[in-house]
């Protein structure tokens, strides 16, 4: 019925659909074998379907497992920072939001993986995602945040017996311009150092210095007192 109708024959789909119809309740089996070859096509198409998005959810998943290592990896040396006042408080919070929003975007791609795959499994979570979404999302940054913190404490206090400090104000926008850089790519790095003092007079100087050899450079913070 369909070809007839596309090239406008639309008596002759009727007249052959009704035939067919006829054939159908005259002869049940011809009704069966028919019903095969539908779920036989249904089925193709299932599996076609199956293998595409198989290999879409393949590079979503490892698409989010590089986001989540490179934030991780970022925020503990952001981290260590923070704990050794080589960056202040402010500096280190603009940081580490920048970087938890990197997680999270890693985190939804692999989200997007899991549930996927449990809603082909024949699990409806769709309500739950619903109802959910911002639990989750806590519930992942509280992990990422607080695993940060306890591993970089332990690795500066019980390994490497360093006493923790902090700041308030110092800030290094080499490292983080640096940081920013390494999430896309691993060539050449850059760097500098600056350092400024200030009075309780409001006056203040600074100096900055530059240096490299061999190809690359190595790149400091700034620091200030009050």
């Amino acid at each position: 019925m369909i070809p007839e109708f596309k090239e406008g024959s639309y008596f002759t789909g009727i007249d052959k659909a009704t035939d067919q119809l006829i054939n159908f309740i005259k002869n049940p089996e011809a009704l069966e074998k028919f019903k095969e070859l539908i779920k036989e096509r249904d089925s193709k198409q299932d599996r076609i379907a199956n293998i595409v998005l198989s290999i879409f959810g393949f590079f979503f998943l490892i698409a989010g497992v590089f986001v989540i290592y490179q934030s991780v990896k970022i925020a503990l040396k952001i981290f260590k920072k923070f704990f050794t006042a080589e960056i202040g408080l402010i500096f280190f919070t603009i940081n580490i939001l920048v970087y938890t929003l990197y997680f999270c975007f890693g985190f939804g791609l692999l989200a997007v993986v899991i549930f996927g795959i449990l809603q082909k499994s024949g699990f409806n979570v769709k309500p739950f995602i619903a109802s959910n979404t911002v639990l989750l999302l806590c519930i992942s940054v509280g992990v990422f945040i607080l695993t940060s913190t306890i591993k970089t404490v332990v690795n500066l206090v019980v390994k490497n017996k360093t006493k923790l400090s902090f700041s308030l104000f110092k800030s290094d926008y080499n490292s983080f311009i640096t940081a920013i850089k390494s999430i896309g790519s691993t060539n050449g790095r850059s760097g500098g150092s600056s350092s400024s003092t200030y009075s309780s007079s409001g006056s203040s100087s600074s100096s900055s210095s530059f240096s490299g050899g061999g190809g690359s450079s190595g790149g400091g913070g700034a620091s200030g007192s009050w």
